[in-house]
């Protein structure tokens, strides 16, 4: 799993692997991780995509490049941190969860105010 990799607004995330290797980091953990183990179910995971906004649009981006590109990519994974004033909708999940790929909540918790 490649985790967090989008800022806010949806660009990559400043990081020491971006810094170190480049842009192509995503690219190259994912082909890594599926040399390593041709069975494991390869997720890019990122906390507010589950939401309609520049980062999930970014995130489907992303995955639909990497996929493209041939990267054993097998879905997207959602952080989904709901609380009880706030979750996404059912139209919500379901558009950000529309580019024909698998997608899973990797994460979840639930607050409240």
């Amino acid at each position: 799993m490649v985790n967090e990799p989008l800022s806010g607004h949806g660009s990559l995330r400043p990081s020491i692997w971006g810094k170190v290797i480049g842009p192509q980091y995503i690219e190259l953990a994912l082909r890594w991780a599926h040399e390593a183990d041709p069975e494991a179910k390869l997720f890019v995971n990122d906390y507010s995509t589950e939401r309609l906004n520049a980062k999930s649009d970014a995130m489907l981006a992303l995955a639909r490049t990497l996929i493209d590109a041939g990267v054993p990519l097998q879905g997207v994974g959602f952080q989904t941190h709901i609380s009880t004033t706030w979750h996404p909708t059912r139209e919500e999940l379901r558009a950000t969860s529309s580019a024909s790929l698998p997608w899973a909540s990797t994460q979840m918790s639930l607050s409240s105010p």
